[in-house]
């Protein structure tokens, strides 16, 4: 585990009801980055619990609903639902297995998704086609069997708060008040009658904290707790384990005192007390209370770029610890070990830096003897654009990946990053080079050398602080690189190959934009040397080479000024070309059969995009000399179905059948495979598809590795013949480990 330790901070001044201020010692901090895929909005201040063992369970949307649990030494992911989801609020059962339930809003709809013996059930709890359902969720559970779960929300079409809960007979809602209401925050009482808590903020003019409770007795109470403006954002209720259960608030106090400020609320009898946690230092909170004497409450605030914690102490202070959090837009999330000394654990949304959306890391911190350490459970930094794979040729087979990481604010994190996965199911990576910046669409490109220790070579295009662009190659020495520029002129999309017998002799093809040309550039002894390739211009091509001298190039690439599909392969003479087809649209991907005669196989569009047209991804392949081509999956109609990019490999053993990795309708990444003389389709993820990136292992059942970058960079493989399994995997920060089951 990859920790970094801050340098220790100054002392903190903790202030009493009376104004009195005494200073209380700040712990050191500690964290570690682990990045994946995401892209997050909308969390609430419920999406992390640890049930009675100790283990650490989390929920969180974006791009996909996600739920996430650490088992003591590795984390562990369950993508839920596909689809975008916002406003996750998580609750455990209070028994084994614990199982979860998450609340969140999709399709402007509330839904909650619980886990059972045998997988995820998603159940639509709200939904009107004209409304939008499933604001500012809020989750709790029932202490006993059958722990019926309760949620508030809002309707935002008609500003209502919601309250639903789920029967023998189904779901079950009801309006709880028109107050026009935001942040719901939801607790039951731990013994019959249950009595429901939600603090929630009633938009009215000013805004204001307010409190509902329901009792059988009674039905739905209202109350105010706090009327200062905009008092009561970003609440959060809990409510005491012993009689008589009184609940508990922390919120932003809105304009309070001069500042905006979070706050705490209680309740005495009937009168509810409010107090100032800290002056103008944050507003998001989440509340737990000790479940022991004195039933301390502590609140986890959100501050812009830190993140404090306030407990209240038996002297009648808060005492308030912080780290480091930078910018953020989400929810904080707060729970307690369950054992003494009760350690506090916290979720949270890394959103940027100085408004930059460039990071993107979903945080679980919790604190320890020696300070806090922290580390991302999900992370949606900009990464992975034109990501490239390799498998190595001999058992266990490792796939090794090489992608750019682009920001443009936080330029610290930019670079060229290289990883592979270890037998133990562990991502190792490491940044081959951060003079600039690489990735975006700028590309980089991968290959190992042949024999062990399968060296990797990787041709990439960067730009300096200047905006200038150059080509730059890479080769991994031992455990370190070596870099250095190929050209200084604007190599774009570069694609490299390695003769097969030492020196290993690498070739790169890349886009000279200053000259609308596409060169070839390859090391002579320690010196580069370039030439053009062709004498028109290219909109894109895929590479490779023949295995045994004279060790010819061959390239598939589609002309800028025709619509066509051209290959040519390099001899002593120059570059030789001749026609595959036309017409083309693009995208497109080659590989070689591994041995003589090398037939290449290469996928491409066709855009006769008419009723009975040939539309739809095509293959042709050369035998004898001639062209054969046919389609792989055609499309009837008006739009041209093909999106991104498609790739393609080969298997490395006769009949040499090819596969294509390939986007299609809404960006749907999808799969095709050939048996016998007919193709086969899965789709793999939908609505996720950019670049991708392909390779087949090298033994039977020739199983496939495909990455690709959509919402971050993400790894899928084939784990038996004609069954692909999706399992999106963690990629870490140089230097870092992180194990993924």
């Amino acid at each position: 585990m990859n920790t970094y330790l801050s340098a220790a901070p100054a002392d903190t001044q903790v202030t009493a009801p009376t104004g009195q201020s005494v200073t209380v010692p700040t712990l050191l901090w500690q964290s570690e980055y682990i990045e994946e895929s995401n892209d997050f909005e909308s969390l609430t201040n419920r999406g992390l619990a640890i049930d009675p063992t100790g283990n650490i369970h989390m929920a969180y949307g974006g791009m996909h609903l996600t739920y996430a649990w650490y088992d003591g030494s590795t984390w562990h992911y369950e993508t839920v639902s596909e689809a975008e989801a916002s406003y996750v609020a998580l609750a455990l059962e209070p028994v084994l297995p614990y199982r979860p339930y998450i609340s969140y809003m999709t399709d402007a709809s509330l839904h909650v998704a619980h886990r059972t013996a045998s997988g995820w059930v998603i159940e639509v709890v709200d939904s009107e086609p004209t409304l939008a359902l499933g604001y500012y969720t809020s989750i709790a559970l029932e202490p006993v069997a059958p722990y019926t779960p309760h949620v508030s929300y809002r309707d935002a079409s008609y500003g209502d708060l919601k309250h639903a809960w789920r029967t023998s007979s189904g779901w079950q809602t009801e309006v709880v008040n028109t107050d026009d209401a935001f942040f719901t925050s939801i607790a039951i009482a731990p013994v019959t009658p249950y009595t429901i808590h939600v603090s929630y903020a009633a938009f009215f003019s000013p805004h204001k904290l307010r409190h509902a409770w329901w009792a059988p007795a009674a039905g739905w109470q209202i109350e105010t707790v706090d009327d200062h403006i905009n008092a009561g954002e970003y609440s959060s209720i809990a409510v005491e384990p012993v009689p008589p259960y009184a609940p508990r608030i922390s919120y932003y106090g809105g304009y309070y005192e001069s500042a905006y400020s979070p706050t705490f609320a209680w309740k005495t009898g009937d009168t509810w007390e409010t107090e100032v946690i800290q002056h103008d230092a944050g507003s998001y909170t989440s509340l737990v209370i000790v479940p022991v004497p004195p039933y301390t409450p502590t609140v986890a605030i959100f501050d812009w770029n830190q993140i404090h914690l306030a407990e209240w102490t038996p002297a009648g202070l808060w005492r308030i610890d912080s780290f480091p959090a930078h910018w953020t837009t989400a929810m904080v999330s707060l729970a307690l070990w369950p054992t003494a000394p009760y350690t506090p654990h916290i979720s949270y949304y890394v959103g940027g830096v100085d408004g930059s959306e460039c990071i993107r890391d979903m945080v679980h911190a919790w604190r320890v003897d020696s300070g806090w350490s922290t580390e991302v459970v999900d992370d949606g930094i900009e990464v992975g654009d034109s990501p490239a794979l390799v498998i190595a040729p001999t058992a266990p087979y490792t796939p090794y990946v090489a992608y750019g990481r682009s920001c443009a604010v936080d330029t610290s994190r930019n670079g060229l990053v290289y990883g592979w996965r270890t037998p133990a199911g562990q991502w190792i990576s490491e940044t081959v080079d951060s003079n600039g910046q690489v990735g975006s669409w700028h590309g980089a490109d991968l290959v190992i050398a042949s024999t062990l220790p399968y060296t990797p070579y990787i041709a990439y295009e960067m730009s300096d602080v200047y905006g200038e662009s150059q080509l730059r190659y890479a080769k991994r020495s031992g455990t370190s690189w070596i870099t250095e520029v190929v050209t200084t002129t604007i190599g774009r999309g570069p694609s490299v190959v390695l003769e097969p017998l030492p020196p290993f002799t690498p070739h790169i093809v890349f886009w000279d934009a200053n000259f609308s040309r596409l060169y070839h550039s390859w090391l002579s002894d320690t010196v580069w040397v370039s030439e053009a390739t062709l004498s028109e211009a290219v909109n894109d091509y895929g590479l490779d080479i023949a295995q045994t001298t004279p060790f010819t190039l061959q390239m598939a690439y589609a002309p800028h000024d025709r619509s066509a599909l051209d290959y040519a392969w390099r001899t002593d003479g120059g570059w030789v070309t001749e026609s595959v087809t036309a017409p083309l649209m693009l995208p497109m991907g080659m590989a070689l059969a591994p041995t003589a005669p090398y037939t290449p196989y290469i996928s491409y569009g066709q855009g006769m995009c008419y009723p009975g047209g040939a539309c739809g991804l095509w293959w042709a392949r050369r035998v004898d000399g001639n062209w054969l081509t046919g389609p792989v999956q055609r499309a009837d109609g008006n739009s041209f179905p093909l999106s991104w990019a498609t790739v393609a490999a080969v298997e490395p053993f006769p009949p040499y059948n090819p596969r294509f990795a390939y986007c299609w309708e809404d960006d749907n990444l999808n799969y095709a495979w050939l048996v016998g003389d007919s193709w086969r389709h899965t789709t793999l993820r939908t609505g996720a598809c950019q670049d991708i990136a392909q390779a087949i292992t090298a033994d039977s059942p020739y199983e496939a590795h495909i990455v690709y970058s959509g919402d971050g960079l993400v790894h899928l493989w084939q784990v038996q013949p004609s069954h692909v399994v999706c399992l999106p995997l963690l990629l870490r920060g140089a230097g870092a480990t992180h194990g993924h089951q």
